[in-house]
Parts: structure tokens; C-alpha cells; sequence
């Protein structure tokens, strides 16, 4: 399961949820944010752009697939660590 690292701390509390409800224990990677060059965090609640917007945008999908893999991300945005 891919979370953003925001959500690390409330982890243990999910997997005692997960084991009280006999659910299967998934693996977690918690990767670093991605917030503006301003330091907001992108969120769908703040209206963050979405992959589909991007790629209306004319944004080619596997290029931006091989630059996040680098660690590079498109202008305007930064990673941020929580």
C-alpha cells in the first residue's frame, strides 16, 4: 500500500484495526511528499492537479513516469519531508 509519509504516525492504530477485524496485513511504503515550491502540500481537498489534468495538459505520461523514477519532479514542485 503507497501512502505519503504524512500518514506514517497513524499506522499502528490502522494495523490494530486490520488484525481486530481479521484483515490481511499489507505491505506499506511511505514515500515523501510533494508540495508547491511554496511548500503547500498538493491534496485532492486543496484541488492539487490530477494526472488526467496533467496529461490534458499535453503532459506525456511516460516521461513524467521515468523523471518521478529519477527524483525529478515538473516545475512548480518540490519534495518536501515531513
Amino acid at each position: 500500500m503507497v501512502r505519503g509519509a504524512d500518514l506514517r504516525a497513524s499506522t499502528p492504530i490502522q494495523r490494530l484495526l486490520q488484525q481486530l477485524l481479521r484483515l490481511s496485513e499489507p505491505t506499506y511504503f511511505h514515500h515523501r511528499l510533494v508540495s508547491h515550491e511554496d511548500g503547500r502540500r498538493l491534496a485532492k481537498r486543496d484541488l492539487a492537479p490530477t494526472l488526467a489534468a496533467m496529461r490534458d495538459a499535453g503532459v506525456d505520461g511516460s516521461a513524467l513516469a521515468a523523471d518521478l523514477l529519477a527524483g525529478k519532479l515538473p516545475l512548480g514542485f518540490a519534495f518536501r519531508d515531513e
